[in-house]
Parts: structure tokens; C-alpha cells; sequence
């Protein structure tokens, strides 16, 4: 009932991290964070990529651009990937993250983000894993 309540440990490195399930409220709300940040990099590329939505031309768009789309051999890891492209990264860190073996650092804001790109993404990943798993037909259809 309460989601709170429900915590995994997460290894990196020598250090043990103690993450705790989001609530649905929360995870609403890292949501909702993630698309006002994809709705402002939207406004920030202008007209040009909203002719090419329009025009339903995007692929001569990246071409231009000098981006290759690859298909993805792999349909579960880019379903995976989906899934976590919902949710707003850093709010899902300070809410999620409980406690480390990290002596000399709390755990707070500052110090969370202040973490490396590879320790912030597993962090991340294992928190949403735990608080919003992705069910055996959902990861069928994939």
C-alpha cells in the first residue's frame, strides 16, 4: 500500500545504495518534469523541426542534419529505454535515492547531482525498475 516502504540495495563499485519505490504520485510528477523538459527542447529547435512533423519528412530532416536513424536490433532494450525516457531523471534520483555507504557525503540534492553519468544512470534505472515494473505482456508486445 504504502510505497515507500519498499526498498532494494543497489551495488556500485564498493559502495551500497539504498533506493526506495516512488509513490504514484511521484512518479506523476517526475513525469510530468520530463515533459515539460522535452516540451522546452522542442520550442528551443524552433519552426524547422515543426515544418518537418508537419511534413512528415523527418527523415530528409536528419539527413541533412548529418543523423542517421539505425533501426534497433534489439525491440526490448528500446522498449526499456522508452520506459525510462518517461521520467524526469533528477526528480527521480532525490526522491528515490534513501541512503549510501559514502562516508563523507549525505545524501541530498547537491550531492546526487554531483554524481557520475554512470552511477546517476543505474541509480535511476534500478529506482524506476522498482517502482514501476514493466508487466510480461507489456514486455511482449515490445
Amino acid at each position: 500500500m504504502f510505497a515507500s516502504r519498499i526498498t532494494s540495495e543497489v551495488q556500485l563499485g564498493e559502495e551500497r545504495v539504498v533506493i526506495r519505490k516512488l509513490s504514484a504520485f511521484t512518479l506523476d510528477k517526475a513525469r510530468d518534469a520530463r515533459q515539460a523538459t522535452q516540451a522546452r527542447s522542442l520550442r528551443n529547435y524552433g519552426g524547422e523541426i515543426l515544418k518537418a512533423i508537419r511534413s512528415e519528412n523527418l527523415d530528409k530532416v536528419a539527413e541533412e542534419a548529418g543523423v542517421k536513424a539505425e533501426p534497433s536490433a534489439d525491440v526490448k532494450a528500446a522498449a526499456k529505454a522508452a520506459r525510462y525516457a518517461e521520467f524526469d531523471q533528477e526528480l527521480t534520483l532525490n526522491a528515490g535515492v534513501v541512503s549510501w555507504t559514502v562516508a563523507d557525503r549525505k545524501v541530498n540534492p547537491e550531492s546526487i547531482a554531483d554524481l557520475d553519468e554512470k552511477s546517476a544512470k543505474v541509480l535511476f534505472e534500478a529506482i524506476i525498475d522498482l517502482s514501476a515494473p514493466v508487466s510480461a505482456a507489456t514486455e511482449e508486445k515490445g
